[in-house]
């Protein structure tokens, strides 16, 4: 876990840094970040909910690192992980749907739905098994709801 949270400010920092530089041409390193953005959101979701669920054992320092964690997730300016051209519609190796450029008010409004929930969860999550299933609760619907519109599913 410590490496992770050493490691997760370097990451940022890249994804910012390079933020502003994602082009046409670099639709497939564009679907790269965001597929790697997602793995580390799937990963602390993973770390919280299966405290949650009582499948891990409820340690308050652990889920509140996770929930720091998505905190920060959720502050990346990530519309430059979602270049025009890179749905599924268009490339074979992805699941993101047309629908995030047909309905990009859509889209941020989901993404702004999973930010309150993960600064929600963050200032929870080490406050009782109890606080991290309602906090996760939320977590989940908005995680939910994006991908029912904006994923192809599995």
């Amino acid at each position: 876990m410590k490496k992770t949270l050493i490691a997760l400010p370097i990451m940022l920092s890249s994804l910012l840094i390079g933020a502003g530089s994602v082009n046409a041409a670099d639709v497939d390193k564009a679907i790269e970040i965001r597929q790697s953005y997602m793995s580390m959101i799937a990963f602390n979701v993973g770390i919280v909910g299966n405290m949650a669920k009582g499948k891990t054992e409820y340690d308050a320092d652990i889920a509140r690192n996770a929930a720091q964690n998505l905190e920060l997730l959720s502050k990346i300016n990530y519309q430059s992980m979602w270049p025009e051209g890179s749905s599924n519609a268009d490339v074979d190796d992805t699941r993101a749907k047309m629908e995030i450029w047909t309905d990009t008010d859509g889209f941020t409004e989901k993404h702004n739905n999973f930010a309150k929930s993960a600064q929600n969860l963050a200032s929870i999550a080490d406050k009782g098994l109890n606080n991290l299933r309602s906090g996760m609760k939320d977590i989940g619907g908005t995680c939910g709801s994006c991908h029912q519109g904006f994923r192809i599913k599995d």
